[in-house]
């Protein structure tokens, strides 16, 4: 089922960016808040998909995501990439399993 949302939010975001309705959606800086959001939730994701021991691949599959995701968009009318946004979902994915990883230890400590 997490397998399915995944593909289904990234599905939903490479389609949306293409809609006339994405471009200027979202001022800047309140955008890097959207691509740090959606580096978040894809983070959450695979860890449930992949468990702690994916934790180590689990920023560079975000990385890969949103580079491609950025690079989509140079194709796009009136998109324009920008490393910030990239740079924003890394960082947010990061501190995600950084945090993910720090409950399951303490978690563990506890059984």
């Amino acid at each position: 089922m997490t397998f399915l949302g995944f593909f289904l939010l990234l599905l939903l975001a490479y389609w949306f960016a293409e809609q006339p309705i994405a471009v200027g959606l979202v001022p800047v800086p309140f955008d890097k808040l959207v691509h740090a959001l959606f580096g978040a939730t894809v983070a959450v994701m695979l860890w449930i998909i992949m468990g702690q021991k994916g934790a180590r691949y689990i920023v560079g599959i975000v990385a890969l995501l949103s580079g491609l995701e950025e690079w989509h968009q140079s194709f796009l009318p009136g998109r324009v990439p920008d490393f910030y946004d990239f740079l924003a979902a890394i960082i947010a994915a990061t501190i995600c399993v950084a945090f993910l990883h720090y409950i399951a230890s303490r978690y563990e400590a506890i059984e």
